[in-house]
């Protein structure tokens, strides 16, 4: 019986030993800030559309838009070079801006803009009113320095 007190206040004492240690060990360590880089995914699916972004991805790299574009989950290009999302004709807005391009026109123009100019490319099976058409619309969206580049022009 005096083995098992003596072993019960042995044991008690280190816990308490113990406990005294962890405490005036630990040590406050201050970080100068985080930085948290946060990223969408390639392709988002919303209810109306379908968003392709492309900003930051390694496809854009010696590409052009239209090379992209023909990248675009939903979109199709047939051998007339005519743009149909899901199979069917589309309306192309560029930075939500009808584009008076169709066919090979609106192909060698895409060619000019280089994909490190373009942030996404939204397929649009639902349009609103505002874009003004009956069929599904493809609204490409390029970076602000682009835009400034083509007004000036």
């Amino acid at each position: 019986m005096k083995k098992l007190f003596s072993s019960i206040a042995v044991l008690a004492g280190l816990l308490t030993f113990a406990q005294e240690k962890k405490d005036t060990i630990r040590k406050e360590t201050q970080i100068e800030g985080i930085t948290v880089t946060a990223r969408k995914p390639t392709v988002e699916s919303k209810v109306d559309r379908t968003v392709f972004n492309v900003a930051n991805s390694s496809i854009l790299a010696g590409n052009t838009t239209w090379d992209v574009l023909r990248m675009t989950p939903l979109v199709s290009i047939d051998n007339n070079d005519a743009v149909k999302a899901e199979g069917e004709s589309v309306t192309v807005y560029i930075n939500d801006r009808k584009s008076v391009f169709t066919g090979k026109e609106l192909k060698e123009y895409l060619k000019t803009i280089p994909a490190d100019n373009l942030m996404k490319i939204e397929v649009i099976t639902s349009p609103s009113s505002r874009y003004e058409t009956a069929g599904s619309v493809i609204n490409i969206v390029l970076k602000k320095e682009m835009m400034k580049e083509l007004k000036e022009v």
